[in-house]
C-alpha cells in the first residue's frame, strides 16, 4: 500500500502513488514521475494538487484545525485521505493520513515505507506550519462556515462581531473558544454565551495563547499559521487512463534481461551451468553413503578400486564444470560492465539538462557507483541465490527417498525461514533506502567542500564544513549500526532455528537406527549432509538479506533513473541548414509551474549581428541563452530558424550552429589542443592565427609544450583571464554561426579586451554578448534589456 521513497527528491511522487493505492486506483509510479513536476528539492503541495486534479481526483487545500479537532472523528473522515507536509532533518516531506483508531491517526509514510499510528499532539509537532498567502488556499468558505455556525448558535450579531474584530482575529478567538469548550465544559449554554461574548467584545487578541493564532493579517493580506493539508477524493470509480504506461509494474529482472538483448543468452548459460554444477556437487554426499554401506562391508579390494575410479571420474567432471563456469563468468562480467556503465553514460548523453539538474551531485555519484555494484550482484550474489534455492529444492527431493517423514521437519524449517524472510525484508529495505540517502548527502557535502576548498580556506570556515561533514558521517554510522544490529539479530534467529532443527533430525534418525534398524549409518550421514546443505543455503539467503535488499534498492533506482521519452514523429527532419535568422515568438519559460522566468520574449537575430543583452542578476539572461542553445525547451511560444519552426529541424544540426560560452564551461585535464578542438581535425596554423586574435599567442609560445601543454582539472593551473581566453578561442574555432558570450569578456585585462572586441567586430558570425561591463570597441546592432521576464529593445 505504501510506495517507498527511492531518492531524496521523490517523496512527492511516492506520496501521490500511495494515495492512489489507498483510493484503489491503479496508476503507475513511472507515469507519476513523468507527469508531475519535481526538481532537486522535490515537489510542492501545489504540484501534487495539480496532478491529482488532472488525473481522476478532486483535491482541496485546507487548514488543519489542530486546536479543535480532538476526538472529532467526523472531521477527519471528511478529509481522508489527506496529505500533510512535515519537516524532517531540514527537509520538507509528506505523509498521508487515512484512518483513525482509538483517537490516533493512521499514517502512511513513504520515507519509512511503513504505516503506523500517531496522536494528534504528535502530528501537531511534526506538521510544517505554513505562512503563505491565504489566496492560495480555499479558506473563504471555511471561515464563513465557522463564523456563521458559531455566532448563529449563540444568536450573536455577526456584523457587530466583525466591527470589533477583523476576520482573522474573530476566527482565532472562535478556535480558542472551541478548544476551551471541548476541554473545559460549561455548566450551561448561558455561561457559554457569556464567555464567548466576553472573548469577542471585551478581550484583546493578546489574551489568546500564541498557538491558537492560526491566521494573521499583514499588510491587508491574510497569512496562514497552521498546517496546510491536501485532501484527495476520487471523482468516480472509473479507472484512470494513462496511455503508453503499463498498469502492472514489470519485474526489474525482466527489464534487465530485455536490456541485455542477445547477451542474456550468455547469462542463461551461466546460471544453468552454476545450478547444474551445484546439483552435481550435491551427489557427492552419496559417496560416503556408498563407501560405508556398500564398499567397506564387501571387504573386496576390486570393489574399492572400482569405487575410487568412479569417484575420480566424478571429481574430474566436477572440476571441468567449475572451470567452465569461471570461464563464462569472465565474459559475462565484461558484458555486464559494458551494459551497466555504458548505459549510465548513454543516459547522461540523452537526458535533458533540466532533468539531470533535478539530482544532486552526490545522488548522481552514488548512482554511478550503483552501476558498478550491479555487475557483481548479478554475477555473484543473485546467481548464488538462484543456486541456493535450486539446491534446496533438489536436496529436499533427495531426502524424500531416504525418509519422507523426517523430510517434513526440513520442510517446516523451510517455511519458518520463508516467514522470517518476509518479516525482515521490509525492515531491511527501509534501512537500505535511508543508507542510500545518507550516503548521497555525504557525497554531496564532500563534493561541495572539495570544489569550494579555496573559498573555504580563504574564509577560514573549515570547521563549519567539517561540522556538516561530521553530521553526515554520524547519520550514516547510525544507520549502518542499526542495520548491523538487525543483522546480528537475524543471524541469531536463523542459527537458533537451524540448531534445533538439526538436533531434532539427528535425534530422530539415531532413534530409528537404534530401536528399529530401519536406516543405515550411511543414510544417516547422507540425510544429515543434505539437510545441512538446505539449512546452509537458506541461512545464507537470510543472513545476506541486507545485501540482497541493498542491491534490489540499487536496481530499482537504476531503472527509476529515466526521463520521459517524447514520442518521436516519423516525419523526416531537416538536416541541411545554414542559419541566417533566428526568431523568438512570444517565448516563455518557467522552472516552477506558474512562476515564469521569461514571458512573451520576441527577438530577431541575423547572422553577422552584434547584440548586447543587459539585465540585473537573476533576470533570466542565462536562461534565455540556454533556450537559444537548445539546452532548455521553452514552456510557451515558438522559435523559428530561417522562418521555419525549429521543431522541423534535426536538433543536432542546430546545436552545431549555435554555441553558448559561459563561466560554467569546463576545461578538462587534457592538452590545450584537446580542450580547443576535442579531437577534431583543425589545422594548427589556424589555431595559432586565431590565438593571436584573442591575445593568447604569447601564452602558447611561453610554454615549451605549446599546444601539448596539459591543463589541470577545470583549469586550476590557469589565471581567470587565461581560462576565459581558452573558452573564447574554443568557440571561435567551432562551426557555430551564432555565439553567445555570457560574462566571458569580464575579468580580461584591458589590452586583451581591446584585441578581442575588435576580433568579434570583424567576425561574420553573430554574437550575443551578456556583460555588466561596457564594450567600447564593439558597435552593437541592437541592445536589449531583460527585466521581470520581458525583453525590451533599447
Amino acid at each position: 500500500m505504501v510506495d517507498q521513497q527511492i531518492s531524496n527528491n521523490d517523496c512527492g511522487i511516492s506520496t501521490v502513488k500511495t494515495v492512489y493505492n489507498i483510493l484503489l486506483k491503479n496508476v503507475s509510479r513511472e507515469y507519476i514521475k513523468d507527469e508531475m513536476f519535481f526538481n532537486q528539492e522535490g515537489s510542492r503541495m501545489s504540484d501534487l494538487k495539480t496532478f491529482f486534479d488532472n488525473n481522476g481526483c478532486e483535491s482541496n487545500l485546507t487548514l488543519l484545525d489542530v486546536n479543535t479537532t480532538k476526538n472529532n472523528t467526523a472531521y477527519f473522515k471528511n478529509l481522508f485521505p489527506f496529505i500533510v507536509p512535515i519537516k524532517q532533518k531540514k527537509e520538507l516531506q509528506f505523509i498521508v493520513i487515512n484512518g483513525i483508531k482509538r483517537g490516533k491517526l493512521k499514517v502512511y509514510d513513504s520515507n519509512r515505507a511503513k504505516t503506523y499510528y500517531i496522536s494528534l499532539q504528535k502530528l501537531k509537532k511534526l506538521a510544517y506550519y505554513s505562512n503563505k498567502n491565504i489566496e492560495q488556499i480555499s479558506l473563504n468558505q471555511r471561515l464563513d462556515s465557522v463564523i456563521n455556525l458559531e455566532l448563529e448558535s449563540y444568536k450573536i450579531d455577526k456584523n457587530k462581531a466583525l466591527r470589533e474584530n477583523d476576520v482573522t482575529t474573530l476566527f482565532n478567538k472562535l478556535m480558542y473558544f472551541g478548544y476551551y469548550q471541548e476541554n473545559y465544559p460549561f455548566s450551561s449554554k448561558k455561561l457559554e454565551k457569556r464567555f464567548l461574548e466576553d472573548l469577542i467584545f471585551d478581550q484583546d487578541l493578546l489574551a489568546i495563547p500564541e498557538h491558537f493564532k492560526t491566521l494573521g493579517l499583514e499588510k491587508g493580506e491574510i497569512k496562514v499559521k497552521a498546517p496546510l493539508v491536501l485532501s484527495v477524493k476520487a471523482k468516480d470509480k472509473r479507472p484512470i487512463v494513462t496511455p503508453n504506461y503499463s498498469l502492472r509494474e514489470e519485474s526489474m529482472y525482466i527489464k534487465l534481461l530485455k536490456g541485455l538483448k542477445s547477451d542474456k543468452n550468455l547469462w542463461y548459460i551461466y546460471v544453468f551451468t552454476a545450478i547444474f554444477t551445484a546439483g552435481v556437487t550435491q551427489l557427492a554426499v552419496f559417496i560416503n553413503q556408498i563407501l560405508i554401506d556398500k564398499v567397506l562391508p564387501s571387504f573386496q579390494i576390486n570393489i574399492l578400486i572400482l569405487f575410487i575410479l568412479g569417484v575420480s571420474v566424478f571429481q574430474v567432471f566436477n572440476i571441468v564444470l567449475l572451470l567452465y563456469k569461471k570461464f563464462i563468468s569472465i565474459h559475462l562480467g565484461n558484458i555486464l560492465d559494458k551494459y551497466f556503465l555504458g548505459t549510465f553514460d548513454k543516459k547522461l548523453n540523452s537526458f535533458s539538462i533540466r532533468f539531470i539538474q533535478n539530482f544532486r551531485r552526490g545522488d548522481l555519484t552514488e548512482r554511478l557507483s550503483d552501476s558498478r555494484k550491479l555487475k557483481d550482484f548479478f554475477l555473484r550474489f543473485f546467481t548464488r541465490i538462484l543456486v541456493d534455492i535450486a539446491v534446496s529444492i533438489y536436496a529436499l527431493l533427495l531426502l524424500l527417498f531416504i525418509d519422507w517423514k523426517l523430510t517434513g521437519i526440513v520442510l517446516i524449517v523451510m517455511v519458518l525461514f520463508y516467514i522470517w524472510y518476509r518479516i525482515m525484508t521490509p525492515i531491511l529495505k527501509t534501512i537500505e533506502m535511508k543508507r542510500f540517502a545518507s550516503k548521497a548527502n555525504y557525497f554531496s557535502t564532500m563534493i561541495e567542500k572539495i570544489e569550494g576548498i579555496h573559498v573555504i580556506k580563504s574564509l577560514k570556515i573549515e570547521n563549519v564544513f567539517s561540522e556538516k561533514v561530521n553530521t553526515n558521517i554520524d547519520e550514516l554510522i547510525a544507520i549502518q549500526t542499526k542495520e548491523r544490529y538487525y543483522s546480528i539479530f537475524n543471524t541469531a534467529i536463523v542459527s537458533i532455528i537451524t540448531f534445533f532443527a538439526g538436533l531434532t533430525i539427528l535425534t530422530l534418525l539415531s532413534k530409528d537406527a537404534i530401536l528399529h534398524q530401519s536406516i543405515t549409518l550411511g543414510q544417516i550421514i547422507t540425510f544429515l549432509a543434505l539437510s545441512s546443505k538446505i539449512f546452509g543455503s537458506l541461512s545464507r539467503i537470510l543472513t545476506e538479506n541486507s545485501t540482497l535488499q541493498e542491491n534490489l534498492v540499487i536496481l530499482k533506482r537504476y531503472f527509476d533513473f529515466n526521463e520521459k521519452v517524447k514520442v518521436q514523429t516519423t516525419e523526416k527532419k531537416i538536416t541541411n541548414v545554414e542559419i541566417e535568422t533566428v526568431d523568438f515568438n512570444h517565448v516563455g519559460f518557467e522552472y516552477l509551474p506558474d512562476k515564469p522566468i521569461l514571458s512573451h520574449v520576441n527577438i530577431n537575430i541575423g547572422i553577422g549581428e552584434k547584440i548586447k543583452i543587459e539585465g540585473k542578476n537573476g533576470s533570466g539572461k542565462s536562461t534565455f541563452c540556454k533556450i537559444l542553445a537548445l539546452l532548455y525547451s521553452p514552456s510557451k511560444g515558438t522559435i523559428s530558424i530561417n522562418d521555419v519552426d525549429i521543431k522541423l529541424y534535426d536538433k543536432s544540426v542546430i546545436r552545431n550552429n549555435v554555441l553558448l560560452v559561459s563561466n560554467e564551461d569546463a576545461l578538462f585535464n587534457e592538452s590545450l589542443l584537446y580542450n580547443l578542438t576535442f579531437g577534431k581535425a583543425v589545422d594548427n596554423i589556424k589555431i595559432i592565427e586565431m590565438a593571436k586574435k584573442v591575445d593568447f599567442y604569447e601564452f602558447i609560445i611561453s610554454n615549451t609544450e605549446g599546444l601539448a601543454y596539459i591543463i589541470s582539472e577545470n583549469g586550476k593551473n590557469l589565471s581567470t583571464g587565461q581560462r576565459k581566453k581558452i573558452l573564447l578561442l574554443r568557440a571561435l574555432l567551432s562551426e557555430a554561426r551564432i555565439i553567445m558570450l555570457d560574462e566571458i569578456l569580464s575579468g580580461i585585462d584591458a589590452q586583451s579586451k581591446v584585441v578581442i572586441e575588435q576580433t568579434l567586430m570583424d567576425s561574420k558570425k553573430a554574437f550575443l554578448i551578456i556583460s555588466h561591463e561596457a564594450s567600447s570597441h564593439i558597435k552593437f546592432d541592437k541592445t536589449y534589456v531583460l527585466d521581470n521576464g520581458k525583453l525590451m529593445l533599447q
